[in-house]
């Protein structure tokens, strides 16, 4: 619910990103926000390698009830429009994308698979750029 940064006085500002209520807890992420659009495992793998240790946030776990869910790398389904595809936390090959089924129209990926997963790499690509 917030972000960081060092002033020109070596001094940390911290600024709200939404209306925090009292008393909740402010909360930061030790990720640039660029690095915040990675998939989970990605932003996990930075984690680990930078900040040593694995984290476990609702983001990095999966959420809304369903366990390992990478809710933040969501895929447009080819078929009714909506982002309704979600992979899981870890790594994706397109033959699993395929099989993943949309949680709207309940249409399978199919043959779009690689064409989605390609997008997704000239969008990474475009970040780290």
């Amino acid at each position: 619910n917030a972000i960081w940064h060092e002033g020109s006085d070596a001094m940390h500002v911290v600024r709200a990103r939404l209306d925090i209520q009292d008393k909740e807890e402010i909360c930061i992420s030790y990720l640039s926000e660029d690095m915040l659009m990675y998939s989970a495992l990605q932003r996990k793998k930075a984690l680990r390698k930078t900040k040593l240790f694995t984290c476990a946030c609702e983001r990095c776990a999966g959420s809304n009830g369903v366990p390992g869910t990478d809710w933040c790398r969501g895929f447009r389904c080819p078929h009714c429009g909506n982002c309704g595809i979600f992979p899981s936390t870890g790594s994706l090959p397109a033959e699993d994308l395929a099989a993943l089924r949309c949680s709207i129209c309940q249409r399978c990926c199919g043959d779009y698979a690689a064409g989605l997963l390609d997008t997704e790499k000239y969008m990474r690509q475009r970040l780290q750029s």
